[in-house]
């Protein structure tokens, strides 16, 4: 599997920025009759400007690289760059730098010397030595413009953003609304090279997510970043409106692209709990009910989730949508408590939501998943399945406890299958490596060989120890075929309203957003060997 220091190298993006070596202090001294002036725009520059060697001699070792490798990215942009202070906020400063610019977080440092209280402190930079982390503080959230980028640029490793131990916001990093997708701002914005370091204190869990999306029209984009779980997830995107993203090319959403992050969960206790067997909820949460017919918009390729956590991601689509799951690494552990049922925990969860807003258009197909050579280890349940959608799932390795967990009798999974060469053309669009190229962790006990291993896009299940689920455990309403190593998925039907209702557990019961579905236990079908079927 990809590891997060060669995505360093495969993911840079360039910036050209300006030095901010001193900002004024400010002060709130107005009385209450003075009306208040919003803080001046902080001056940015031309990135081509930048290129002149005697400008890029200037910059530190972090910032040179990027403008000698990607300075196509920065081209006819405006940039900025900002030193580490930690008596200023983060946040503060980037609400005060205009849209459509480059915003890099060099290693240099500002420290406040030794002065009268009475005096504003006078401002000197210092140099930071390669081990000393770079830290940048945040009072409030950060609301990221139209066309903000922010990229870190230490010398070593990552530019680290936390929070304050005031900080009260549910979220670091914000993007979009609750009520509008703002048409007009169609610029994307990318998170790169940062480490997102969450911070707790006295065990009062303030941080729900780090970045939290809602609706907007543009592209939002999370690179090579070092991300340590807060309560709910790393990454939410939440939008409840309703949208045909295929009637106007100009209007499709909001797109969400999560290429080489490393996300890692711990054990935490809260005040109410002092014993440290909490988990986070998981590492990804997609929830967008009413966004009919988008495609190309959402993709979580070559990241790693590990660590402590509940699910590595939950993504839940509309009819007519799809999204891309490629070449992630999950190797993660279930065991502790989590403000989610006990029994949601797994690997990554699949839905398909009924969009209830937009019933006066168009019936769209259901929404379809594409989940291609991802490794996959969980405590318990490798892929769970709600609702009606279609899979396309090829050459991943799954380990778990238990494949497949479909709950509800409603639940309809279609398998649908492409080409291998509509597949690696697929890959060859994201940039990812050849179709099953490796398998990613060499510790990996592999089964022995079968008449299937030959064929290049069929999967391969690991029970967990003790554990004597097989391939296709845990599903009761498939349509079509899912292909393994060692046995072939066949077509099941969903079993009788008597038997569902005799099945109907107090701890399986789950409410959507989008209207109430009763739960039942997952009852596991050993499907029938068969001749593989040519793909």
């Amino acid at each position: 599997m990809i590891k997060l220091q060669p995505l360093l190298a495969r993911f840079i993006v360039p910036v050209l920025c300006l030095n901010v070596l001193s900002l004024m202090a400010e002060t709130s001294t107005q009385s209450p009759t003075t009306i208040f002036s919003p803080s001046p725009l902080l001056m940015t520059v031309s990135c081509n400007s930048l290129l002149d060697p005697t400008m890029l001699s200037r910059q530190t070792t972090g910032v040179q690289q990027r403008l000698k490798v990607d300075s196509a990215f920065v081209n006819n942009r405006q940039c900025i760059i900002l030193s580490a202070n930690p008596a200023e906020n983060l946040n503060e400063l980037i609400e005060r730098i205009p849209e459509d610019t480059v915003i890099l977080l060099s290693s240099k440092t500002v420290t406040p010397t030794t002065a009268s209280p009475s005096i504003a402190p006078v401002l000197t930079t210092t140099p930071v030595f390669a081990s000393t982390p770079v830290e940048y503080f945040v009072s409030s959230a950060i609301r990221l413009k139209n066309g903000q980028d922010i990229l870190g640029a230490a010398d070593l490793g990552f530019a680290i953003i936390r929070n304050r131990p005031a900080f009260k916001d549910k979220y670091m990093l914000g993007i979009g609304t609750t009520d509008d997708f703002k048409p007009d701002e169609t610029k994307s914005s990318r998170i790169q090279y940062i480490a997102f370091r969450p911070t707790r204190e006295n065990n009062r869990l303030s941080i729900d997510s780090i970045v939290f999306a809602e609706c907007y029209n543009r592209k939002l984009i999370l690179a090579a970043n070092d991300i340590h779980l807060s309560v709910r997830a790393a990454v939410v995107l939440d939008c409840r409106k309703s949208l045909d993203a295929s009637a106007d090319d100009r209007m499709r959403g909001p797109g969400l692209q999560i290429y080489g992050n490393l996300i890692e969960g711990k054990k935490y206790s809260t005040i109410h709990n002092p014993l440290p067997h909490l988990i986070p909820d998981m590492g990804i949460l997609i929830h967008l009910p009413g966004i009919r017919n988008q495609t190309e918009q959402l993709i979580v390729i070559s990241n790693t989730f590990m660590g402590n956590m509940a699910q590595a991601g939950e993504f839940r689509m509309a009819p007519g949508s799809s999204m891309d799951v490629i070449e992630n690494e999950v190797d993660i552990s279930n065991v502790g408590f989590t403000r989610r049922n006990p029994s949601r925990k797994g690997a990554f969860v699949l839905a398909g939501v009924k969009d209830t807003e937009g019933s006066g258009a168009v019936e769209a197909g259901l929404p379809r998943f594409y989940m291609i050579d991802n490794y996959i280890k969980a405590t318990r349940t490798a892929i769970t399945v709600w609702g009606g959608l279609e899979l396309n799932l090829a050459c991943n390795r799954l380990q778990a406890s238990n494949p497949w967990w479909q709950p509800l009798n409603q639940s309809s999974l279609k398998a649908v299958h492409k080409s291998l060469e509509d597949l690696r053309q697929k890959l060859a669009e994201h940039k990812a490596s050849d179709l099953c190229h490796s398998y990613k962790i060499s510790s990996v006990v592999m089964p022995t060989p079968t008449p299937y291993t030959s064929n290049p896009m069929v999967n391969t299940w690991i029970a967990n120890n003790h554990s004597t689920s097989t391939a296709c455990n845990g599903l009761v309403n498939l349509e079509g075929q899912l292909f393994f190593e060692t046995e072939i998925c066949q077509p099941v039907t969903p079993p009788t309203a008597s038997s569902a209702s005799a099945a109907l557990s107090k701890e399986t019961r789950y409410r959507y957003s989008a209207g109430a579905a009763i739960v039942t236990s997952a009852l596991g079908v050993v499907a029938t060997l068969a001749v593989l079927l040519t793909l």
